[in-house]
């Protein structure tokens, strides 16, 4: 497998924008492992999908509000999702800036810069970035200032409902 073979052009008719209100009316893509038939139906017929025997895996991820915007000391906009919370004052995380950021850099966040994070250490293209503040642990900071991640290619702001549509439920 080639990293070009995830090349290719998706129209934007075929982009959900916003999640399915109505869960059950999501779609479902279905291959038939025997024979490789590919077609699309809805999510409540997945019962008639599965056969003795089958391997059934449950998703019980939960989407968090994992991107923060934060700005360094000069004022600069730091975009910052979160790839894993490591304990109640660190997280990994991939950061998104106009210029580079430095190991020793300050991030900040709320009003008058309140929450200062700072960037300890770069390994493996993922950020550890270490939260100083006596008040507020990680998931406080998480809750106060993240916003839902949404898709790269989905180019809208995140709303209220995104947070509970995005969710796995099944």
């Amino acid at each position: 497998m080639q990293i070009s073979d995830f090349s290719f052009v998706l129209p934007k008719s075929l982009i959900a924008f916003y999640p399915c209100f109505k869960r059950t009316k999501c779609r479902l893509l279905v291959m038939n492992g025997n024979t490789g038939t590919i077609f699309h139906t809805y999510f409540f017929n997945i019962i008639h999908e599965i056969n003795a025997g089958d391997l059934i895996i449950f998703n019980d991820t939960e989407v968090i509000p994992a991107r923060l915007l934060g700005y360094k000391k000069n004022g600069s906009r730091i975009e910052i999702l979160i790839e894993r919370i490591l304990n109640k004052s660190a997280i990994l995380a991939k950061i998104k800036k106009s210029k580079s950021i430095k190991i020793g850099s300050s991030i900040f966040f709320g009003k008058n810069n309140c929450i200062k994070a700072d960037v300890i250490n770069y390994k493996n293209s993922f950020f550890k970035i270490l939260f100083d503040s006596k008040i507020y642990s990680v998931l406080d900071v998480i809750s106060i200032f993240g916003k839902t991640p949404l898709p790269p290619y989905i180019k809208r702001p995140v709303n209220a409902s995104d947070s509970d549509l995005y969710q796995t439920v099944y």
